[in-house]
């Protein structure tokens, strides 16, 4: 009988309060309880405020490895490191303020290769309440289905947007498709869709992943000083996609038909808070941002004949 392959699970961080740190902990917790015989967890501080280091020191584990960043390299940076800092060839990505299935191994490896990019269904809890489900027993093995490379308007609709937490991929695959994009925020997103249009999807409809929702958080913070901080970063993605000329004319205008209803819609959001400044200012940013996209001719997702994306390799 074949051993399974070793994991390396990846957690990146950037710890910004006591609170962070106290996520952090759990997470990392709860990661070395996987049912799996062969795995490390690797921890990659962004450089934040507090330290990884003091925020783990009470978990005693061999398979714990902590590294940080001497400067902030942001999303991008931080996801695109773990070429150079895990171990293995199976790479599992965990945000700092996500939970796994201790299962979640044990389902998605069997799946994985430097062709397919698995992903799972999602669930969110509040933080303070820790889901029930994520000890129970799974009840099922959970639908399958294979997703064949190249676009189809359903990408936009699967879980793995915009949650990292929720895939898991190998280390050739990543490299093949360039890894994180740092010209976009959203850097999962961007490369989700680049691994949709280059590679096989597995697509694994059970919740194994639990994405935490908290006060405290980065992502509730932008929302409050930018409303507009998510619709404005998922332009860079969708008009990288309406340019690719490998597209077919009748994808492009599907493309552009979104884009033109997403216009339409954030230009309604700022008539329903009227006194809010931090929406005018928003939309003005919106719309300086979604004009400059339209004059902009470059491209690079372009498919070429090994199915690698036409982009530079990560430099590490």
């Amino acid at each position: 009988m074949i051993d399974p392959p070793p994991v390396s699970i990846y957690i990146i961080t950037y710890l910004t309060s006591e609170d962070r740190c106290a996520v952090l902990r759990r997470t990392c917790e709860v990661a070395l309880m996987q049912n799996y015989p062969d795995f490390e967890v690797v921890v990659s501080d962004n450089g934040g405020e507090f330290f990884a280091t003091e925020a783990l020191k009470s978990i005693d584990d061999p398979r714990v490895k902590i590294f940080r960043a001497k400067d902030n390299t942001g999303f991008s940076g931080n996801m695109n490191r773990c070429l150079k800092l895990c171990q293995y060839d199976l790479i599992k990505p965990v945000c700092d303020d996500d939970l796994i299935h201790p299962d979640f191994l044990n389902h998605t490896v069997p799946l994985v290769d430097d062709e397919t990019y698995v992903v799972v269904d999602v669930a969110k809890f509040p933080f303070g309440q820790e889901p029930s489900e994520l000890f129970a027993p799974l009840q099922k093995e959970g639908e399958q289905e294979i997703r064949e490379p190249g676009y189809r308007p359903d990408v936009w609709e699967l879980p793995y947007e915009p949650y990292p937490s929720a895939v898991l991929y190998s280390r050739k695959l990543f490299q093949e498709v360039g890894g994180c994009d740092p010209k976009t925020i959203t850097a999962d997103w961007d490369l989700c869709i680049e691994v949709a249009l280059y590679r096989k999807i597995a697509y694994l409809k059970l919740p194994l992943c639990f994405v935490g929702e908290w006060e405290g958080s980065l992502t509730i913070a932008m929302q409050q000083s930018n409303p507009f901080f998510y619709p404005m970063s998922g332009l860079y993605t969708k008009f990288r996609l309406y340019k690719c000329k490998a597209l077919s004319g009748t994808e492009r205008r599907g493309i552009f038909s979104m884009l033109a209803k997403e216009y339409i819609w954030q230009s309604l959001r700022p008539l329903k808070h009227p006194l809010s400044p931090l929406h005018r200012e928003g939309f003005s940013e919106f719309t300086k941002r979604f004009w400059q996209l339209v004059r902009w001719g470059q491209n690079d997702f372009t498919r070429r004949p090994n199915g690698a994306a036409k982009r530079d390799p990560v430099i590490l």
